[in-house]
């Protein structure tokens, strides 16, 4: 029983950790260099290669739609109740709409 709840406790901290580097990423809180220098263990939501893609071409690819990550990370952090983060979101997705154009 303990094993389970530790391991379902490590499988949330991996989804998490996965949504907070997402989410500094397309924030434009951090980049890809400065994540991979601190060392730590980081997960994406999407293929960082499709991202480096997207900066080369106003943020988006062929594989990469930054709007479609944002809203799953809108999602993710208003069942947390992480309500600043949704508001960073929220401008962000704004900004990549603006790009867009």
């Amino acid at each position: 029983m303990i094993e389970e709840i530790v391991k379902m406790q490590k499988e949330e901290d991996i989804i998490y950790n996965s949504m907070f580097w997402s989410y500094m990423l397309l924030t434009e809180q951090t980049t890809l260099e400065k994540i991979f220098e601190t060392d730590e263990e980081f997960g994406l939501i999407f293929n960082p290669d499709d991202i480096i893609e997207g900066l080369k071409t106003k943020g988006y690819s062929r594989k990469f739609n930054p709007i479609d990550s944002i809203d799953v990370l809108i999602e993710y952090f208003t069942e947390l109740e992480e309500y600043e983060k949704c508001a960073d979101l929220v401008n962000a997705k704004k900004l990549y709409k603006k790009k867009r154009q």
